[in-house]
């Protein structure tokens, strides 16, 4: 990843090319390298979250693919390619929440080139994306992508593969959005919608850049607390930099979280409340702390440091529901990785670029379910 162009940091790839025409069919290699960068969770979190403009869709998949074999963990099933049988999980978009998915590029460099893979299976991936894609915004909602677009076409969608295979050198069309379904940005009318948040019981809030939440077109909060998460029944995770606290949604003040907990590396909904991730100061170890519906928070394990040698990387983290915390983490000098932290002290290498992946990551982002 070359750079996070919210942070005023040259993306290199701001130019929409011309487009290109519908794929064809086979099978393909990739491309590799990445050109790396350091990353700090605080400065991700205290800034808001880093934003590009990414995408590009690709037509029909092509004839005669082979099943992915490779998928590992919770199986999304479908055939590449375009195969003979009709596209289940990730090849219809369907999206499983419990899985772990990257958003990244077929080519760096190129905001036209964008895909989604699994984590564990970076060949085989569905592609679709406007140039002017909010990746960073992309959520999980009732086992669907939602998206922005931040351009003439600007507004909500739900993502539907054009493309699922593993041929890295099938081409995007002229018009990526035209299969995803529009959802309703109404209360961001004349802008576009900026940050999303799903929860767990079905609900989708967006923010206009710097202005209140909606759903569909009903304000729901304030922008003057930063939401981070929504859980069920309305509440609310508040962070962005200020000591944590919970809130309903509309309420017009918010819980503070006991024992206090100031910036968050990651987090997820969790029963009645959330499960986040906090960085101890005093140890520099990340501590996993359960925040119920009150505000009370209680600690729950610690995950191990990164293997020695290992820098911070370029994505946020993220926290599956198995309390699994996944971090991005660079192989110096440039080689981009993907670690799975357990609270039993042990962890697995989930990516590396050193494999010469098909989806890579630059000015990508990681996302599981709410």
């Amino acid at each position: 990843m070359g750079g996070l162009c919210g942070l005023s940091i040259a993306c290199g790839h701001t130019d929409r090319p011309p487009p290109l025409a519908n794929p064809a069919s086979g099978t393909g290699g990739a491309s590799g390298g990445s050109d790396g960068s350091s990353f700090d969770a605080g400065d991700w979190f205290a800034s808001g979250g880093a934003r590009h403009h990414s995408g590009g869709r690709t037509g029909a998949g092509g004839a005669g693919g082979t099943r992915n074999a490779d998928d590992g963990g919770i199986a999304d099933g479908g055939d590449v390619d375009g195969g003979s049988t009709v596209p289940t999980g990730l090849g219809s978009g369907d999206f499983d929440p419990e899985s772990l998915y990257l958003f990244g590029t077929l080519q760096e460099g190129a905001c036209y080139r964008d895909a989604i893979a699994r984590v564990d299976s970076p060949n085989v991936f569905a592609t679709g994306f406007d140039c002017y894609t909010e990746e960073s915004s992309v959520a999980l909602w009732n086992r669907k992508l939602v998206y922005p677009i931040a351009s003439s076409t600007a507004g909500l969608y739900q993502f539907s593969p054009d493309y699922y295979g593993s041929d890295p050198t099938a081409p995007y069309p002229t018009n990526p959005e035209a299969n995803d379904v529009p959802l309703d940005s109404s209360g961001c009318a004349g802008s576009f919608a900026g940050e999303l948040l799903t929860s767990p019981d079905g609900r989708l809030i967006y923010n206009c850049p710097g202005g209140d939440w909606f759903e569909g077109p009903t304000r729901v909060h304030t922008a003057q607390m930063a939401l981070i998460a929504l859980g069920k029944q309305g509440l609310a995770l508040v962070g962005g930099g200020a000591p944590l606290a919970v809130v309903q949604l509309g309420a017009d003040t918010a819980t503070p979280v006991s024992p206090r907990i100031d910036v968050v590396a990651a987090w997820h909904s969790s029963g009645d409340g959330f499960h986040v991730v906090a960085r101890d100061t005093s140890t520099d170890v990340d501590v996993l702390w359960s925040v119920d519906a009150a505000g009370n928070a209680v600690k729950r394990g610690e995950y191990a440091a990164p293997p020695s040698g290992m820098q911070s990387g370029v994505m946020p983290w993220v926290l599956t529901a198995k309390d699994e915390l996944v971090r991005s983490l660079t192989d110096p000098p440039f080689t981009d990785t993907i670690y799975l932290f357990r609270l039993d002290g042990s962890s697995t290498l989930l990516y590396t670029e050193a494999n010469d992946p098909t989806v890579k990551v630059h000015v990508s982002r990681m996302f599981t379910g709410p």
